[in-house]
């Protein structure tokens, strides 16, 4: 990725290629400014890593886009470790557990998480609510649901898995267990409404950044025909219809974590895909499907048994990262 941004920096029109490009760019600006004082639009985009990027700018005495960019990094650091071990927690073996590292760091859409972007602190986030449905462990899974669903708009999809786990061995739960469950359960969904009214109090309408976020020049509206967006496709080849390609490895990786993972994890890579192909020219696609852990756990697990595939992987996907790195820094791809 370092190789694709210095390759950018090289070509004269594109000397101002950065880490904190596309999302980056709004996600400093709050940080910096505030909502109030950033430009229209602004939102949309969650609250939770902009202030940590304030606040620990402020406690270091460095930019805020500085810590978005470090946050990102440590953050995607601490994604690999939890990914494998929420592999581990999933029936994977060791072999795919180990893959798993692999393909959160070279997914297609990968290169974002060094980036000023929500998805490695998003992952982070993803790894422990997993861990604690899984392991019982409902307060630390309810904290890190709360965050992720104040993090970006899609954390609240972590309210399907958290209670398809939740459950799991409702009968035996004491009082105080069943009150812990539903915390986690409802944690997501506490954490967007925690933003949604603060933007009713500042903007006078709750919806505001859903209203802004569906757009007709961003996602186009809530939920957008998927056929639309395919006639597009094949009218304008790029990027939409590589797009389709990416779709249908999502697919594929779906029914792979039907038969390989457990459901909550399969429901909440479903939704996800779902919220990603319902978007308008299939905007971000493989951004949002690689923010669904699950569907990367699959893909390790298909390479951990195919040594033929996992050649070919191992040569494509860090040549892939760099062409989609390369073409995000020169303003040819949105990621």
């Amino acid at each position: 990725m370092l190789v694709a941004l210095l390759t950018a920096l090289l070509i004269p029109a594109h000397r101002h290629a950065s880490l904190l490009a596309w999302d980056g760019y709004w996600y400093e600006t709050i940080a910096v400014h505030g909502y109030a004082a950033s430009p229209a639009g602004a939102i949309r985009f969650f609250p939770v890593l902009p202030l940590l990027a304030r606040w620990s700018a402020a406690l270091v005495l460095a930019p805020p886009g500085v810590m978005l960019v470090v946050i990102g990094n440590a953050a995607a650091l601490l994604y690999l470790f939890l990914a494998r071990r929420v592999a581990l927690a999933a029936g994977l073996g060791n072999p795919a557990a180990d893959l798993s590292t692999a393909a959160v760091a070279l997914a297609p859409a990968g290169f974002v998480l060094a980036m000023g972007y929500t998805e490695a602190l998003f992952g982070v986030l993803v790894c422990v609510v997993l861990l604690g449905a899984r392991r019982g462990r409902w307060w630390a899974c309810a904290a890190a649901a709360l965050v992720a669903g104040a993090l970006r708009p899609t954390g609240v999809l972590l309210c399907l898995p958290t209670a398809i786990e939740a459950a799991r061995g409702l009968r035996a739960a004491t009082p105080g267990g069943l009150v812990a469950r539903l915390a986690a359960t409802c944690a997501p969904a506490a954490g967007l409404v925690a933003y949604l009214g603060w933007a009713w109090h500042a903007y006078g309408d709750p919806l505001t950044p859903f209203r802004v976020q569906t757009a007709a020049d961003l996602r186009g509206g809530v939920l957008v025909n998927p056929f639309t967006s395919l006639v597009r496709a094949v009218e304008t080849p790029w990027p939409a219809l590589i797009r389709v390609v990416w779709i249908l490895v999502a697919l594929a990786l779906l029914v792979v974590s039907a038969r390989r993972l457990p459901v909550s994890f399969t429901v909440f890579a479903a939704a996800t895909v779902f919220l990603a192909v319902t978007a308008r020219n299939f905007g971000s696609f493989e951004r949002y499907a690689c923010s669904a852990l699950p569907l990367l756990l699959a893909a390790a697990a298909v390479l951990a048994e195919r040594p033929r595939l996992r050649l070919v992987a191992a040569i494509a996907a860090p040549l892939i990262l760099f062409g989609q790195s390369l073409l995000s820094f020169t303003s040819s791809y949105v990621p």
